[in-house]
């Protein structure tokens, strides 16, 4: 059946936007009619419905149609336990649960391998150890970890905030990091209990479309990085390994080294006098920092300091700029008032200098005065003028859903320019793994094989 975007009204006037799998245009109104809503527009979703002639449909857009029932749930009056239980019930996706399910999956080929060289070819215990307890045990405890904290635990703490609203307690806990950044933000506003039940409910669908699009930021930052430890690891390995038998050769022949090698098997040396525990520690290291890089990024905890980053700096404050207009956009789209929906927009953006500018244009707004001068630059193309100007001809309903549209289409644009963003980033990274990879492995080659051609010349 087609699918068809929809815009509608409640009963007190409010807009509501969304979607919905009809059979035909006649029952996109009984369907509406029937959650107490009145159809204003809609067209049908023709990107939709090329994706649903595939034989395989997206689990992404899945999430996205329970998602937008859960959110007409909400804004039809069922009970708020009913609904946390249901949405607890729903998959949860996280860019770290799709990287460590990749790690994993990597972790078992490279031990599949290393047990089949093992078979044909005399290969050092360490290194057989070592690829062992990355796989069965590093990578798997990985995994866990993540698992715990981006989709157990999320739906544990919706499953018992449900069970406390269903006895009529408080829930302290409301705002935890179990919830995203927005929805912590949301609850933590001045606004009423109605006001961000509906702001809730009409973020959801919206949240994770973003969502998708910071998978692929991610997911892209994530190939080069992953690349880079493999050649930390592997420098590591052929240092204890193959750069020793070649400083045997070498000793057997008395040959006269340069000093570049010299200090290369000096190095190699200390690697090896750690033995085992040396490759463990590296690898330790390496996934610990590649980890806590790839976490700071999906937490989104120094955005503030990495927009600070000449060139790179940009994809963060646009997501920024997108997560401000996305919230701006449901709180006015929910009947909130422009001065409270600002400042709770800009509460959960991260950025201190743009919180700050948040509670200035408040302030004005309630006060009635004109937009403050000197806009952040980390704000620079946001229309917050719109906030401020009333026309005659038009009622403040109308202006308002004028006004939330404007920002709702803007969150969108800079998703998609962070994207890009994203992509020149991922670019970078593969540019300067590949320099890094060529330089050491090169200079190694450099530096072994000097030698090696002076004592051939010699012999000869």
């Amino acid at each position: 059946m087609p699918n068809y975007r929809y815009e509608s009204v409640d009963a007190s006037g409010v807009p509501i936007f969304g979607t919905v799998e009809v059979a035909n245009e006649e029952e996109i109104e009984k369907h509406l009619s029937a959650r107490g809503l009145k159809l204003v527009s809609f067209h049908e979703l023709s990107v939709v419905s090329l994706i649903q002639a595939s034989e395989k449909q997206s689990e992404r857009l899945h999430q996205l149609g329970v998602s937008n029932f859960m959110r007409e749930a909400f804004l039809t009056s069922l009970p708020a336990d009913r609904a946390l239980t249901a949405l607890a019930a729903e998959p949860v996706s996280h860019p770290m649960l799709g990287i460590a399910a990749w790690a994993q999956l990597i972790a078992i080929l490279f031990a599949a391998i290393t047990l089949g060289l093992s078979l044909a070819f005399e290969l050092p215990a360490f290194l057989k150890i070592g690829v062992l307890v990355v796989s069965l045990m590093v990578t798997p405890l990985f995994f866990v970890s993540v698992s715990w904290l981006y989709r157990w635990r999320p739906q544990a703490a919706m499953k018992s905030l449900a069970r406390v609203l269903a006895i009529g307690q408080t829930q302290r806990s409301a705002g935890s990091l179990a919830f995203s950044k927005e929805v912590r933000g949301i609850m933590k506003a001045d606004l009423s209990n109605e006001e961000k039940s509906r702001v809730a409910a009409d973020l959801v669908p919206t949240l994770l479309g973003a969502r998708m699009k910071s998978q692929q930021i991610l997911l892209g930052i994530a190939g080069p990085i992953i690349f880079l430890s493999v050649i930390f690891v592997g420098f590591h390995i052929l240092m204890i390994t193959a750069i020793q038998q070649f400083r045997t050769l070498f000793e057997s022949f008395g040959a006269d080294l340069p000093a570049p090698t010299v200090q290369l098997f000096r190095l190699s040396d200390l690697l090896a006098s750690a033995g085992m525990s040396g490759v463990l520690l590296t690898v330790l290291c390496v996934i610990a920092v590649c980890g806590g890089f790839l976490l700071v990024l999906s937490t989104r905890v120094l955005d503030d300091q990495l927009a600070g980053l000449p060139l790179f700096g940009v994809m963060f404050r646009l997501q920024m700029q997108s997560r401000v207009s996305r919230i701006l956009s449901a709180l006015i789209r929910s009947g909130c008032s422009y001065a409270s929906a600002i400042k709770a927009a800009t509460g959960v953006s991260g950025f201190s200098s743009v919180e700050a500018y948040g509670e200035v244009i408040a302030k004005r707004l309630n006060a009635g005065e004109s937009q403050p001068d000197g806009q952040p630059a980390k704000l620079a193309g946001l229309p917050f003028s719109m906030l401020f100007v009333q026309p005659a001809d038009v009622t403040k309903e109308e202006r308002a859903i004028s006004v939330a549209q404007t920002f709702h289409v803007q969150s969108e644009m800079l998703d998609n320019a962070a994207v890009g963003q994203g992509r020149l980033l991922a670019v970078f990274l593969q540019m300067f793994a590949l320099v890094v990879g060529g330089l050491i492995f090169g200079s190694l080659m450099i530096i072994i094989y000097l030698p090696l051609f002076q004592l051939i010349r010699s012999l000869t």
